[in-house]
């Protein structure tokens, strides 16, 4: 399986997941997404045991990949952008003393 097929399918996962948290069990998307993918691992594990061809070679495929690549070539420049896209920079520069408090 190719790097991006595996990328779209994890982007697809977490999509849904995601989804699911916010229409059903109203978390917050952090701990949602995790426990949704336990519960994924859970079920991969499962179907292993149960003897499903397709999630008997997934921990294979999963072991082959070079993990220092997928996360600095691929998943890094997300997980940024994520942490920069969710940071207060009003409360930040306060902090700090560059800016005087809001009013409201």
């Amino acid at each position: 399986m190719a790097f991006p097929t595996i990328l779209a399918a994890l982007f697809t996962l977490t999509a849904l997941l995601s989804y699911l948290n916010a229409r059903f069990l109203r978390l917050p998307p952090t701990i949602g997404v995790l426990l949704g993918g336990l519960f994924l691992a859970a079920g991969v594990a499962v179907l292993g045991r149960l003897g499903v061809q397709g999630a008997q070679d997934l921990p294979r495929h999963i072991a082959a990949l070079p993990f220092d690549q997928v996360v600095i070539a691929g998943l890094l420049s997300f997980l940024l952008f994520a942490s920069a896209i969710q940071t207060d920079v009003r409360a930040l520069l306060r902090e700090r003393g560059w800016c005087s408090p809001s009013p409201w």
